[in-house]
Parts: C-alpha cells; structure tokens; sequence
C-alpha cells in the first residue's frame, strides 16, 4: 500500500512545474536549457518538478559565455503514516423467501499496523541570479575573417644605393694638402680633384 502512496505521488510530480525567475547582469542574455533556447534575462521559466537537473547556459555578445548546472533544493521532509487494519473472523448472511429483510451475524477480529515513513522534499528555488564576465581583449571571439585584396605584382627592381661619402679626410694627389669636404680645386696647389665629396 505505502509503495502504491509513493508511485501516485511521484507521477503527481511529473505534470507540475514551479515558475522560476532567470536574471542575470547582462542584460538581453540569451537563456539555454539544456541546450533548447528559452528566452533572453530577465525571464520567467517554468522548470518541470519531475525533472531533478537542467544545464544553464547563457550567451551575450559582451560578456563570456556562462554555463551552470542547477538542481533542485532541499526543502524539507514530510512524514507519512500508514495503517493497515487486518480483519479475520465469519460473517453469516440470512435473508427472507421474499428478499426483504437479511440478518447479517458477524464475528470479527482484527489488529493495526501503523508504519511511519519520512520522505525528503527537493523543490526549484523561484530565482535564480548569474554573474557574466565581460569580455576582455584576450576572451573575445576571433575576428571574422574578411577577404583580402592581392598582393601588387613585384615591380622592377631597384638599383643599389649609391656609397655613402666616406667620412676620412680626403688629400690633393698632387701636393698633398688637406681637402675641404665637396672641394672641386686643391686650395694649395689648384689642382682639379676628382671624387672629393
């Protein structure tokens, strides 16, 4: 009997669902149970009683993606009593020709049993509240990858630098006095100078 109680009780549970509140600091948060999309935060959902777990999972575009598993919660006990009466004993029935009177002669014995049972009770918390990270530079999604010009084609090549002026003093190849920088005549003897810079 007790374990009839128990079975009823259960599939009493399995049609009823409790109204939870989902919020979050990110506004706007896409809500996922179970992987099922169930509206955005702020939002009311009804959670079946007949279910124990769900996985939570919550997305917005500027915060890191959240996901959790909640359950349900210890809410109490509830002690249940049941007595079962058991009867031994004759029971004689006489009736009339005519059917209408019966005399009914009984002679019963009976004793209770009476068992106790504690049953513990999990519920759905009415409100559940989730802390998103927001996004950091190293946290972000990558970037969609956009499509790229070519490259230009090689031009023609470069000529090579030309030498760089040489930093010693330069000296007249003909009376060997010293020169001034970019001196086209020696100062001294008036020679021409080639390559003097």
């Amino acid at each position: 009997m007790a374990r009839l109680l128990s079975l009823v009780a259960v599939l009493a549970l399995v049609g009823c669902t409790t109204t939870c509140r989902f919020e979050s600091n990110a506004q706007g948060a896409q809500v996922y149970l179970d992987g099922v999309p169930k509206g955005v935060t702020p939002c009311l959902l009804e959670l079946s009683d007949g279910e124990t777990a769900y996985t939570v999972r919550l997305e917005h575009p500027d915060f890191e993606t959240y996901s959790y598993m909640i359950s349900q919660q210890f809410a109490g006990t509830v002690t249940q009593q049941n007595t079962q009466t058991n009867v031994t004993g004759q029971t004689n029935a006489y009736g009339s020709a005519s059917g209408r009177s019966v005399t009914v002669n009984s002679a019963l014995q009976g004793n209770q049993n009476t068992q106790t049972q504690q049953y513990a009770v999990y519920a759905w918390p009415t409100r559940y509240f989730f802390t998103m990270r927001p996004r950091t530079a190293t946290s972000a999604p990558p970037p969609t990858p956009r499509p790229t010009t070519p490259a230009p084609p090689p031009s023609e090549p470069t000529p090579p630098p030309s030498p760089a002026p040489s930093t010693r003093p330069a000296f007249c190849g003909s009376c060997g006095a010293r020169l001034a920088a970019g001196t086209k005549f020696c100062g001294g003897c008036g020679a021409r100078v080639e390559g003097n810079r």
